[in-house]
């Protein structure tokens, strides 16, 4: 994605509606940006709204140009593909536009597994906020404590944690070993589908070996828990 191009437009956008240049600068990110303006209490309510909505869309637009270059990773689609069979379902909570990501679940043919996608539009603060993942957990009708997250940044683990969620470090993101452990990961792992070995190994499947205390308590069947 050009984020360049993201990040500028942003900063014409924010700063047309007055806020500051001093703010505005202090951000490399156009995501951190857009995350951070909607918790800076520079504008009141009804212009946030407004605002954040012109500046999703410019992000959408973006982010549609990147479609055709962005793919699921054979692990994880492998990771996806096992979830029923462990009796599992799952979410997902992204900072992106949903129209943008469900048409790379579809082109990927994973779509169907997934029962809920949370993206930006439909929070008003982004992770680390666990203000997603606890809608997802609404959306599927699962309590948090029944979940299980995985993500490559220290904001994933956050907003897992924050919302009571056990959560999982994966490696390939901009986050480190030590910065996603720091953040309270239960272990950080080379890529999604090693969380397998876990889970295949957790009741109401076989006996787990990873031996936690913070891994949800296994109780009840096929829909008893949710990874997002």
């Amino acid at each position: 994605m050009r984020w360049d191009d993201a990040r500028d437009e942003l900063l014409r956008l924010y700063s047309s509606k007055g806020v500051p240049e001093t703010f505005l600068e202090a951000h490399s990110g156009a995501m951190g940006l857009y995350r951070d303006v909607a918790t800076c209490g520079l504008l009141n309510d009804t212009e946030l709204r407004a605002i954040q909505q012109k500046a999703s869309r410019i992000l959408e637009v973006l982010e549609s140009e990147a479609i055709s270059r962005t793919f699921m990773l054979p692990a994880a689609v492998e990771f996806v593909r096992h979830l029923p069979r462990l009796g599992l379902r799952a979410g997902i909570v992204t900072s992106n536009a949903v129209p943008v990501v469900s048409a790379i679940l579809t082109r990927d043919g994973v779509a169907a597994a997934f029962e809920a996608v949370v993206g930006r539009d439909d929070v008003e603060r982004l992770k680390p906020s666990p203000e997603g993942m606890l809608l997802c957990c609404e959306r599927m009708k699962v309590p948090p404590h029944r979940c299980i997250t995985v993500g490559d940044m220290v904001g994933d683990i956050a907003a897992g944690l924050a919302a009571e969620i056990v959560a999982f470090g994966v490696r390939g993101g901009m986050a480190s070993d030590v910065q996603l452990r720091d953040a309270g990961a239960e272990a950080v792992l080379d890529d999604v589908n090693d969380l397998l070995k876990v889970l295949n190994c957790r009741s109401p499947f076989p006996s787990l070996k990873l031996d936690s205390p913070r891994l949800p308590p296994a109780r009840g069947g096929p829909s008893s828990g949710a990874a997002v």
